[in-house]
Formats: C-alpha cells, structure tokens, sequence
C-alpha cells in the first residue's frame, strides 16, 4: 500500500493515522493512544477510532478496537515513491554479488542456498514498490564443526571482544548465485 504526504484519512493526515495503526499493530487502541499520536482530545479520538473502524482499518476484539488486516497494511504503507526497473535490477544484482561474496568468506556460519525474488519486481513492473526476497541458509560446516563454530560466535558476542567481527547468516558453497527461473523467481547460491 502506498500513501501520499498530503493524504488525510478519516479526518487526519495520513502518516499520522499510519503512527498510531504502527504503535498499536500488536494490542489494543485506547483514545489515550490515538489522541496523543494524532495530535486530538480523548474525547475527539473516540469518533476517529469509530471512523477507522468503519473504513475497516480496526476491527471490534470485544470492548475494545485492535488492528485489522487493511490497517496493517496501512501500518505498512510507504510514502516513498515506486523504484525504476533499472535500480530494482541493480539492487538484486547488488544482492546476488554480496552472496556470492559471503559464501566464500569462511568467516560467516551460513551459506545462502537460495534466494528468492517475489512480487511486483518478479511480475515485471516497470516501478516496483520494492524488491521482496526471502533468503534460504543452510550450515556451513558439519554437524559437529558447525555447533562449535556457533558456540564460539556466542561466547565472544558475550564477552564483547573490541576486535570481534560477527559471524554472520550468508555465503555461497558452489559458484555464482544464478536466477534460477524468471517464473519461479529462485536464485540458487
């Protein structure tokens, strides 16, 4: 979901009802909560509340309003505004390149086995709202060598050693990750 800067919705400005659905996302919306972030009296969030809910924003969760699925995506919304086809494929070749470079640096716990490019991106839209990938690790090392190499990573992570360089999620086992399948979006790493 995209929004604008000058969009109001239920009365108010857009960004500011994307706070509030933001705050709220995981509990209850109290007028306290609604007025405080939009800026109105307890007693002018009540209505605002009844609007949200009657633009299916908020849904009734016994006494009390929580989020619904369309005031999550609001909660989601960008202002930005859509990327060009041409930055879109340089960020998943930016991407692909960084994998590949991860999977040969012993140094992270993880390969990339996969990556995978969904969405708009994927149905070819010339200004995509983002390029949504999900990412398939698996261990680097054996059992055995990869329990200790994570112990490891904990025990200086707890010690907070100044020389420490994290050890990571990402890295390739065999060549360049390749687009699998314009179809199916998979890139095997």
């Amino acid at each position: 979901m995209r929004i604008t800067a000058d969009q109001e919705i239920a009365g108010y400005p857009a960004l500011q009802i994307r706070e509030l659905l933001r705050k709220a996302v995981s509990g209850t919306i109290t007028t306290a909560l609604a007025g405080n972030t939009v800026g109105c009296s307890t007693s002018e969030a009540g209505p605002l509340l009844n609007k949200l809910h009657e633009d299916g924003f908020l849904e009734l969760a016994g006494r009390h309003f929580e989020v619904a699925m369309k005031g999550n995506a609001l909660a989601n919304a960008t202002v930005a505004l859509p990327l060009r086809r041409v930055t879109a494929v340089r960020l998943v070749q930016s991407l692909v390149h960084r994998a590949h470079k991860l999977n040969c640096d012993d140094r992270w716990a993880y390969r990339v086995r996969k990556l995978i490019v969904f969405g708009s991106y994927l149905r070819g839209a010339d200004r995509p709202n983002d390029v949504d990938v999900a990412c398939e690790l698996r261990p680097r090392w054996g059992h055995d060598r990869q329990l200790e190499h994570e112990q490891v990573r904990r025990r200086l992570r707890r010690e907070a050693v100044p020389k420490y360089q994290p050890v990571g999620v990402l890295a390739p086992d065999r060549g360049d990750p390749v687009l699998e399948s314009a179809r199916t979006g998979a890139i095997n790493a």
